[in-house]
């Protein structure tokens, strides 16, 4: 509904795209929309919930009568020190930013393998590499970024192995990393620690 998301969003509508505009926030979703028009749908869910995550998908096919670009632009992070962050932290990171995704592509898999295309964008993070030296922020920012930075690291693994499976059948998949900072509420934290 914001930041990239919107701006993804807003740039395939205007390519005459109907969209389904999927997320947490009803409020943002429903403001995005009636920015739109009437090629956008709102479907309210959680990524992190593999139940909600499921009926988002299911409620997008079938007002769009399928879904032809998957773009998997979710996200979550625990800004925490490598040797701090909690099994509980490192388990909300993998389900939001590498099982979330890799659940939406297999669901959405099986239409585009029968139209014979498709198109599976992830939203990666120039974070799921390791800075490099000199640290263009500090160093305890360096190592705040680690722990969601690897999950980027795996989401991006994931996405060649899946490109690799599915190339055959007419679909593409890709991970796109911002290489600038896009000020999130996350962004915006670590350029205070740097």
């Amino acid at each position: 509904s914001g930041g990239i998301g919107g701006a993804i969003a807003r740039a395939m509508y205007a390519q005459g795209a109907t969209v389904a505009l999927a997320g947490r926030n009803r409020e943002a979703l429903d403001a995005l929309a009636v920015e739109l028009g009437d090629r956008s749908h709102v479907v309210v869910g959680d990524l992190g919930d593999i139940e909600s995550a499921d009926l988002m998908m299911s409620s997008a096919a079938d007002a769009m009568g399928g879904i032809d670009i998957l773009v998997n632009n979710a996200a979550g992070t625990h800004m925490k020190l490598p040797s701090q962050c909690t099994t509980e932290e490192r388990s909300f990171m993998f389900d939001m930013n590498v099982n979330g995704p890799i659940d939406l592509a297999q669901q959405a898999i099986p239409n585009m393998k029968e139209k014979g295309a498709g198109w599976i964008l992830n939203i990666s993070s120039a974070t799921a590499r390791q800075p490099e030296i000199p640290y263009r922020d500090s160093k305890l920012a360096a190592w705040v970024i680690g722990p969601y930075g690897s999950t980027k690291s795996a989401l991006n693994r994931y996405t060649e192995a899946l490109a690799h499976e599915v190339a055959s059948d007419g679909i593409f998949v890709n991970a796109m990393a911002p290489t600038s900072i896009v000020l999130t509420s996350g962004a915006a934290y670590v350029r205070d620690i740097a």
